[in-house]
């Protein structure tokens, strides 16, 4: 999904109350980071508890204005690079965080 569409879609989740809660939203770079595995390779999570977890970016919900205009978002690849910038236009994978109470 692109940035924008994982924000519409976290919005239509809530709406909808996926599993009985409207909690959901983008985790931040420390959520994503909690579940990186620096001893595990390609994803680098461990994957007993995250089967089926895809090698690749994930979107944050953290944004920065680039060249003084355009803005990108923080991204977790789990693949090789760990943190970067992305621009929200490109498609990235998306794991949903709920809030904690």
């Amino acid at each position: 999904m692109t940035y924008f569409q994982a924000i519409s879609a976290v919005n239509e989740l809530n709406r909808q109350s996926l599993d009985g809660f409207n909690d959901w939203k983008l985790p931040h770079l420390k959520d994503l980071a909690f579940i990186a595995e620096k001893h595990c390779r390609n994803p680098r999570v461990r994957l007993e508890l995250f089967p089926s977890f895809p090698p690749g970016v994930f979107w944050s919900r953290y944004t920065r204005i680039v060249n003084d205009f355009d803005p990108h978002v923080f991204t977790m690849d789990f693949g090789f690079s760990g943190v970067s910038l992305k621009h929200p236009e490109e498609s990235h994978f998306v794991r949903l965080v709920r809030k904690l109470h």
